[in-house]
Order: structure tokens, then C-alpha cells, then sequence
């Protein structure tokens, strides 16, 4: 408590997070530790309470992460899996062409369902996969974070910082399409993964670094002793998680509560013995979530979101080209949406744009959508958006696997929405 009386609580928390992306870079200690540290400096700093600094671990995400490792374990051990997983090796004949259709199916999904729940079901299908075939988890899991981070935008029900913006533009009087942002999310998703099917394939890890500790074994299975409606019903399972989680408000529940429901499920009839369940559950994903969570209260809480805001705001009245302010827009987006969540960004970034648009004349339909794109591209660290923390453990990487594939990624998909807005949306009213 000492410390939030003796420096700013902003700047302290920002120092926080510069120690931290320097641990996560360097991995002076693990990952895990790195990410207890936050939760453990931002507490011990009194930017946060322990109520606040703990409640990463009863959200509904965790539930998500937890339940769907176990439906996972279950389409493994009923052969359910193998039978995808050699359908699959059959179409897509090469690890390549696998990842390409990982990106585009993730996408695809994520445009309908929760992007965090759509994330850990995918994860848990294909560590099945990655089970009974000859592909590596190291390279499927960053690739289906891609794929559910740029899906997300390509309806306005698949985020909510979509439906933010939506509001706010109503407010003012126009209207955002449902499909609003369809063709840049397409021609994003179908670039990236172009990109990850071929150079960010070879920057993705070889190995994971974790192969030892993982607590999936490598060895395939003999399924020969599995009744036959077993892994029919897995895959029942599975496919009802996935609708009843995009008919979740309609059912009234949480779609943590839907995987829960899941999970009881495929226990109850034994597709999954209690032993597997609980070993199942990704405990290394679910505490770089749980703590590292707290990252975006604290910002809000420490005035750290509103300093940097009111930076923005002071430097930015001097910016008169469209394009400029185009390229501004990313330039501060996009290493903000990389430590803060996505949400947080965009809410942060949009009154400084409208405020910026309206002193240009330029139409804030094409600024507030370059907001919202540059605040999906959040594949540099595993910090900002939740699917990338996800795919930590699974995939076994470290921070610096995400920084390889990320920098050029990222550049490709800034380079191609600046040229999108720029010639698509009328830049003046």
C-alpha cells in the first residue's frame, strides 16, 4: 500500500507493465510467475483490491477454458477425435493447408459465437487432433487466435466494442450495417491466413517449448474397445455447446454455464473418466488469465487509461491529414490493444476520434471503424486478448513466439485497413 502514497498510480502501473513485458521477453522467470507478478505488484501497489485482483478466477471465462478442455479430453479418449482428425488429414493433406482452414473456420465462427468461448472449444478440438495426427500444437493453436480475433468483426453481435460503437454512431444518427465490417474481417482473415499457412507457419515454434511438461500424452490410443455411440455422442456434445453458446441469451444463460453443462454431460456418461477431466483442465492457461486480467482495471483505476488519453488528445489536435490521422489511429492502437484488452482500447480511443474528426470535418464512420480494426490486431504478446493467453500452455510457446509471426502479421493487416478505409469510406462529411 505503500507505494500507490509515494508515486503516481499511473505511472507506477505503467512501470509495472514495462517490467513485465521485459520478463515476458526476456523469460528471466516463467511465464506463469510473470503473470503473478502483475496481479501480486498492481495488490501490493493498492492500485486494486483482492476482491478485484482474484476475480479473473470466477468469470465465466475460466468455466470456458476449464469446461471445454474436459469436452476436449472427451472427443480424445472416444476416438471422436482421431475420426475428425483423419477426416481432416484426408481434405487438407498437409499441416499447411490444416492451418489455413484452422484460420478461416476460426474466423468464420467467431462471427457468431463468443469469441472467447469459440477459442477454447477450437483449442480443445484440436489438441484432439493434434492427438491421433501428425500435426504439432505449436502450430494450430496461435493460428486459431488469428482466426477468432479477426471474426470477431465480421458481424456486429461477434464483440462487444462492435456493439459499442454501433450505439454511439446510432446516437449520432448513423447507421452501422450488421455486416458493417464484413469485407475487411474477409480479406484480413483470408490474408492472415495466407500468412500463417506459409512464412508465419515457419516462425511458428517447431517444438513446444513445454513437451515435457504438458500434460497430454503423445502416445495414440487403440479406440477398438470404445462402444460405437461414444464418440457420436461426443461430437453431439460438441456441435450442442456450440449452438446453445450462440443461443445463449435466448436460453437465458451464461455460456460458462453452458460449457459447465457440457462438461457434466460427457461425465456423466462416462465419455470421460473423472481422473482424465480433471487432468484436462488447462490449469497453466487459466492462470496467465486469470492473472493478467487485472492489467485493464488497473489502468482505468490508476488514471493510467485517462493519462494517456489526455496525451493523445493534447498531440493530436495538431494532426490535418486524413490519412495521417489513418495512420495515427494504428500507430497508437495498435501496441495499446497488445497490453490492455481490445475492449478497453477501443473505448479508450473513441471519444479522442470523434473528438479529432469532428475538428477536421472528416466522417467519423471511417475513423471509428479504423479504431475498431486497430483494435483487433493483437497477436504481438500473449497479454491483450484473452484467445492469444489461451493458447500459451497448449500451443507451448513463450512471449517471443508471439513476437516472430506478430511483427510481420501485423504489418501486413495494418497496411492493407489503411488502404481499405482510406479508399472505401468517404474520409469528409
Amino acid at each position: 500500500m505503500l507505494i500507490a502514497n509515494i508515486m503516481n498510480p499511473a505511472l507506477f502501473v505503467i512501470l509495472v507493465l514495462a517490467v513485465a513485458l521485459i520478463l515476458f521477453m526476456t523469460e528471466i522467470i516463467p511465464v506463469t510467475a510473470t503473470a503473478l507478478f502483475v496481479s501480486l505488484a498492481l495488490y501490493l501497489g493498492g492500485v486494486l483490491d483482492a476482491k478485484t485482483i482474484l476475480s479473473g478466477f470466477a468469470g465465466d471465462n475460466v468455466m470456458i477454458i476449464a469446461g471445454l478442455g474436459i469436452i476436449g479430453e472427451a472427443l480424445f479418449k472416444t476416438g471422436a477425435a482421431a475420426k475428425i482428425g483423419t477426416a481432416f488429414e484426408r481434405v487438407a493433406k498437409t499441416e499447411r493447408v490444416f492451418v489455413f482452414w484452422l484460420v478461416i473456420g476460426s474466423g468464420l465462427l467467431a462471427a457468431f459465437l463468443s469469441v472467447n468461448g469459440c477459442a477454447a472449444l477450437l483449442i480443445s478440438v484440436a489438441l484432439g487432433i493434434c492427438q491421433s495426427t501428425s500435426y504439432r500444437r505449436c502450430k494450430l493453436m496461435y493460428p486459431i487466435a488469428v482466426g477468432v480475433a479477426l471474426g470477431g468483426g465480421i458481424t456486429t453481435v461477434g464483440s462487444s466494442s462492435t456493439l459499442y460503437l454501433q450505439n454511439l454512431l446510432s446516437e449520432m444518427g448513423i447507421e452501422m450495417a450488421f455486416f458493417e465490417l464484413a469485407p475487411i474481417s474477409l480479406i484480413l482473415l483470408v490474408a492472415s491466413a495466407l500468412f500463417m499457412a506459409t512464412v508465419g507457419f515457419n516462425l511458428l515454434p517447431d517444438v513446444p517449448n513445454n513437451e515435457d511438461r504438458f500434460t497430454f500424452s503423445d502416445t495414440k490410443a487403440d479406440f477398438s474397445n470404445v462402444p460405437k455411440w461414444k464418440p457420436i455422442a461426443a461430437v453431439v456434445v460438441l456441435v450442442a455447446t456450440f449452438i446453445a453458446m450462440y443461443f445463449s441469451s435466448t436460453l437465458g444463460m451464461s455460456v460458462g454455464m453452458i460449457a459447465l453443462l457440457a462438461t457434466f454431460v460427457v461425465m456423466a456418461a462416462k465419455l470421460v473418466s473423472s481422473k482424465d477431466a480433471l487432468r484436462a483442465i488447462p490449469m497453466g492457461a487459466i492462470t496467465m488469465y486469470a492473472f493478467l486480467v487485472p492489467i485493464s482495471d488497473a489502468m482505468e483505476a490508476s488514471g493510467a487509461s485517462e493519462m494517456l488519453a489526455e496525451f493523445l488528445r493534447t498531440h493530436a489536435a495538431g494532426i490535418t491529414s486524413p490519412l495521417l490521422v489513418i495512420l495515427c489511429i494504428y500507430l497508437i492502437a495498435v501496441p495499446l490493444t497488445n497490453i490492455m484488452s481490445n475492449a478497453a482500447t477501443i473505448i479508450m480511443l473513441t471519444p479522442i476520434t470523434v473528438a479529432v474528426s469532428q475538428s477536421l470535418g472528416l466522417n467519423p464512420m471511417s475513423t471509428l471503424m479504423t479504431v475498431r480494426m486497430a483494435g483487433t490486431l493483437a497477436w504481438l504478446t500473449p497479454i491483450g486478448f484473452i484467445p492469444m493467453t489461451m493458447a500459451i500452455e497448449p500451443g507451448g510457446y513463450s512471449f517471443k513466439d508471439y513476437v516472430r509471426p506478430g511483427i510481420p502479421l501485423t504489418i501486413i493487416t495494418v497496411a492493407i485497413c489503411i488502404v481499405y478505409f482510406y479508399f472505401t469510406y468517404p474520409m469528409f462529411l
